[in-house]
C-alpha cells in the first residue's frame, strides 16, 4: 500500500518539519515520530506505530488549531477510515517484522529460516488478502530453494514435516542428483530405522540438542558424504546480517581517528564489542 505510507509520511514530516505545529504537538505530550526509511528493516512498522500510538495527540492538537494548521493535513488525520487501514496494514506488518528479527539472527541456519517462512505462509492466509498471499508466495518462491527443503528435512528439529508432497519429492531428486551416496542415509533418516533410532526423536533431544551435535553424534554410523551434508546444511546461516553488524562494529573500533591498531588488537576490540552489544540486547 505505497498511497497509506505517503499519507502517513506526509503527516509526520508536517508535524516534525513544522515549528508551529510541532511545538504544539509537543506541549500536548507527543512522543517522537518515526518516518519509514527505506533501506532499514521494520522502519515502515515502526512509523505506523508510532503515529496510532500519538494518534489521539495529533486530533486533539489538529481540532484545537484547525483555523492555523494546514486543512489537508488536519483532515487526514482526522480521517478515522486512513486510521484503521494503517492498524490493520500493522497487524500484516508486524508478521513479516517478527519473521525478519528471527531470520536475520547470527546463529539462524536455513533450515531454521525455511521453517520459519513455512510457518509465515500459513499466517498469511488468515490475515491477507488472495493478491498479497500470491506475492507472498511469488517471494517464497524466489528466496526458497531445494537446498532450503533439505536442510529443513534434515533437521531432527522438524523433519520437513510442513513440506508439502510435491516439495518433498523435489527436495529427494535434488539430493539424489546431488549427493547420491547419502541417499540410502536419507531414506533411513525418514523412515527412523538404523542407525537413526527412536530414542533419538525423543521430545526432550527434540528441545536440548542442536542438529550440530545431533548429527555428530552419529558420525560413526554413516559415510563421509552423509556426514560432510549435515554440517554444511546446519552451520549455514540464513542472512548475512551477522556479517553486516560485524564489518559495522569494525568500523566503530577502527575509525579515521583510531585507525594505527593492529589486527589482533582490532580483532579482540571488535569481539568485545560485540560481546557487550549482546548483553545489552539481551
Amino acid at each position: 500500500m505505497p498511497h497509506l505510507k505517503e499519507e502517513i509520511k506526509k503527516i509526520i514530516k508536517y508535524f516534525r518539519n513544522t515549528h508551529f505545529p510541532a511545538a504544539k504537538y509537543k506541549q500536548a505530550g507527543g512522543t517522537a515520530l518515526n518516518l519509514p526509511i527505506d533501506v532499514r528493516w521494520n522502519s515502515l512498522a515502526d512509523c505506523y506505530e508510532s503515529y496510532l500510538k500519538n494518534w489521539h495527540i495529533l486530533a486533539k492538537v489538529c481540532s484545537e488549531n484547525i483555523t492555523v494548521f494546514d486543512v489537508e493535513i488536519c483532515t487526514k488525520v482526522q480521517n478515522l477510515d486512513l486510521k484503521t487501514n494503517v492498524q490493520n496494514h500493522l497487524i500484516k506488518l508486524q508478521q513479516i517484522c517478527i519473521t525478519l528479527d528471527k531470520v536475520q539472527s547470527e546463529v539462524c541456519t536455513i533450515g531454521e529460516a525455511t521453517e520459519i517462512w513455512l510457518n509465515l505462509l500459513q499466517s498469511t492466509k488468515k490475515i491477507f488478502n488472495e493478491f498479497e498471499i500470491q506475492c507472498f508466495k511469488h517471494r517464497f518462491d524466489m528466496a526458497i530453494t531445494p537446498y532450503h527443503y533439505l536442510a529443513n528435512l534434515l533437521d531432527h528439529r522438524f523433519r520437513g514435516q510442513k513440506l508439502n508432497q510435491d516439495q518433498i519429492e523435489e527436495t529427494l531428486e535434488y539430493a539424489s542428483s546431488r549427493y547420491p551416496e547419502a541417499m540410502p542415509f536419507i531414506i533411513q533418516y525418514q523412515a527412523r530405522s538404523s542407525p537413526f533410532r527412536e530414542y533419538l526423536f525423543s521430545t526432550e533431544n527434540i528441545k536440548n540438542v542442536s542438529p550440530i551435535s545431533w548429527w555428530r553424534s552419529l558420525q560413526n554410523s554413516m559415510n563421509n558424504v552423509m556426514f560432510d551434508l549435515s554440517m554444511q546444511v546446519h552451520t549455514a546461516v540464513a542472512s548475512s546480517a551477522g556479517i553486516e553488524r560485524l564489518f559495522s562494529t569494525f568500523g566503530f573500533i577502527h575509525s579515521k581517528v583510531r585507525n594505527r591498531l593492529g589486527i589482533e588488537k582490532a580483532s579482540k576490540l571488535v569481539s568485545i564489542m560485540k560481546s557487550l552489544n549482546s548483553k545489552n540486547s539481551e
